[in-house]
């Protein structure tokens, strides 16, 4: 399944977060290990809000409970763009 390969990709990859999912993190008191350990390993990609196709790193829209994550995934990293609810 598409989803499950984006999700086992990342977690080989180094994560990084943008400014704003660090402001939204801090100021939602969530940790960043919830958002890496949790969302980004049970979440669910929406692939129409999503542009997987996108050269050199593609962007992926998550969604785990209320939050909305946006990331991008590129060939050693990954950086969580924004969080949202």
């Amino acid at each position: 399944m598409p989803n499950e390969r984006v999700l086992a990709e990342i977690k080989t990859k180094k994560i990084k977060f943008s400014p704003q999912s660090l402001t939204y993190i801090n100021n939602h008191k969530i940790s960043k290990n919830f958002i890496l350990d949790t969302a980004l390993v049970k979440g669910k990609i929406n692939f129409k809000e999503s542009k997987a196709q996108e050269v050199p790193c593609p962007r992926y829209t998550l969604y785990y409970g209320s939050l909305k994550i946006k990331f991008t995934k590129c060939k050693t990293w990954v950086t969580v763009d924004s969080i949202d609810h």
